[in-house]
């Protein structure tokens, strides 16, 4: 099957985008001529970020690129993006999430054949390897971890996460 217009998505919570999801991104705006960002919900997750402040979080970092940006509370393979596309962008930073996201695109796959995942490998000499956005919020708390977590965030993500870290350090001492 040849892919006349190989459109790809890029789904994730992204609570808080990382520079490794934008490493990410960049790689894939090269890579499709057409790449959505999914902004997604996954119950599973406790976010600290609404979707649309997400999704405003993202647009802020990737303005300069030909990406779109779309906010879903659909499964993933089943919004309209998804049925647009060819192609899923992933990213490996072990071989965990190797097995993770096989099983989650067979699933994808399941609902929405059309969808190939394309997998992308983090390195570990750039530290994207040692990224998730859930390490960054465990990090919160002792002292230091503003410092300690700067490294793994864009620069204008980095204020409105500090902010509302410290607003959830307040609410677990209430």
């Amino acid at each position: 099957m040849k892919y006349e217009h190989p459109a790809a998505i890029y789904p994730g919570t992204f609570d808080p985008i990382t520079k490794a999801h934008l490493s990410l991104i960049l790689i894939g705006a090269r890579m499709f001529p057409s790449l959505t960002i999914i902004v997604a919900t996954n119950p599973e997750k406790a976010t600290w970020f609404s979707a649309a402040e997400r999704a405003d979080l993202i647009r802020k970092i990737v303005q300069d690129e030909d990406v779109r940006i779309e906010v879903t509370k659909e499964f993933v393979p089943m919004h309209e993006a998804a049925m647009r596309a060819s192609f899923v962008l992933r990213g490996l930073r072990s071989s965990m999430d190797f097995d993770y996201e096989t099983r989650l695109m067979r699933l994808y796959r399941r609902m929405n054949p059309r969808l190939q995942p394309v997998y992308v490998p983090t390195f570990p000499e750039d530290d994207m390897d040692l990224i998730s956005s859930s390490m960054v919020k465990s990090f919160v708390g002792p002292a230091g971890w503003e410092d300690a977590i700067r490294p793994f965030l864009p620069p204008s993500v980095y204020p409105a996460f500090v902010e509302r870290a410290k607003l959830k350090v307040i609410e677990r001492m209430l």
